[in-house]
């Protein structure tokens, strides 16, 4: 499991930069930091690194509402924490005039439905964006089978269970 995150002095300055312009910004870097203090009992080797030796995979979940988001989440982490993001795909403004479920239009859900589960498979934890606690339908399928098969479950905010 990679143990490796940012500076406090980085992740601070990152949460004040973005604080007014991306909040999502600024909880991450509050979970960032909490993370931090639950690995003070296992600091890093001696061994000076710009990434881990095998970085930690994760899978962003989340309603594609959160696109914009997610796609300031996977920055900050591949960023500033080194961590292989995979989840949604961005596309310019002007690749289609759909507006919602491209891959519904295009008619490749299924199949990309598909592969998000086996990005799933092959990452350490699934990393749940559930701003303001939403959690939709196929996020929470995403969810239980994350669990099925023994994949951590993080979540953005604190869930309502």
């Amino acid at each position: 499991m990679n143990n490796w995150t940012p500076t406090t002095e980085q992740l601070k300055g990152w949460a004040k930069r973005n604080i007014t312009m991306h909040p999502p910004s600024t909880r991450l870097a509050r979970y960032v930091l909490k993370q931090r203090a639950e690995m003070a009992a296992d600091p890093p080797s001696d061994t000076v690194r710009l990434l881990p030796a095998k970085p930690e995979v994760i899978v962003l979940c989340g309603s594609s509402r959160f696109v914009a988001e997610m796609a300031m989440i996977a920055w900050g982490l591949e960023r500033d924490e080194g961590i292989i993001t995979m989840g949604l795909h961005l596309l310019p403004s002007d690749y289609t005039e759909c507006e919602d479920h491209l891959a519904e239009f295009e008619g490749a859900a299924e199949k990309l439905d598909e592969l998000h589960w086996r990005k799933i498979d092959l990452a350490n934890r699934i990393f749940v964006v559930n701003i303001g606690g939403y959690i939709g339908d196929s996020t929470r399928q995403e969810i239980e089978y994350a669990e099925r098969t023994g994949k951590r479950v993080t979540y953005l905010e604190a869930a309502d269970e």
